[in-house]
């Protein structure tokens, strides 16, 4: 491998009187030189840092709340398919959906979208439980008066005496006798 030994003999002969000396040669090493660096590069990846900071805090900011979204997809999945009359509001979707609409940031730009939709489900609930209360009032009315007309019923029964096969018959006016009169007559003689 020539290097730097290679460049210098290796048994130099002692300079002789009145001879010319012979200068050896000299290698010298030199780092490079440095180059001046231009601000723009510098200034350009600087730039690039501060626009992607801004581009990721900017896309999150739009990029809906977790809980928003969150709370969608859990009433989207219990209402699919369903019509809107077989839609139960007690069900347990609804509650654990106003429960990620509550986690919603205040002071966020998805913060009122997050309060509609969360009236909206509690007004449903209250529109369900209205109904709820005015069936089981309606329920019960019905109820009562058909344990009304049960009563009515009993008490005109228990006014009437029993009918007593043996018991002797009012006389007609016609001369006949009551019940059971006829070719055979009512009673035995």
């Amino acid at each position: 491998m020539a290097g730097i030994a290679d460049s210098t003999p290796q048994n130099p002969a002692p300079p002789s009187k009145g001879a010319p000396v012979k200068k050896k040669p000299s290698i010298e090493i030199h780092a490079p030189e440095r180059e001046r660096l231009s601000p723009f590069p510098l200034v350009a990846g600087i730039m690039l840092v501060v626009v992607g900071a801004a581009f990721a805090v900017f896309s999150q900011r739009n990029a809906p709340d977790p809980h928003l979204v969150r709370a969608k997809e859990v009433v989207a999945r219990y209402e699919q398919g369903k019509p809107p009359e077989a839609i139960d509001y007690d069900s347990p979707s609804y509650a654990e959906a106003l429960g990620e609409l509550a986690l919603v940031e205040r002071d966020s730009k998805w913060a009122q979208e997050a309060d509609d939709l969360a009236a909206e489900i509690r007004r449903k609930i209250a529109e369900q439980q209205a109904r709820v209360r005015a069936r089981n009032a309606e329920m019960q009315a019905s109820q009562e008066r058909q344990q009304q007309r049960d009563e009515e019923f009993f008490r005109v029964q228990r006014m009437e005496p029993p009918h007593d096969p043996n018991a002797p018959e009012p006389e007609c006016e016609e001369g006949g006798r009551g019940r059971g009169s006829g070719e055979h007559g009512g009673h035995k003689h």
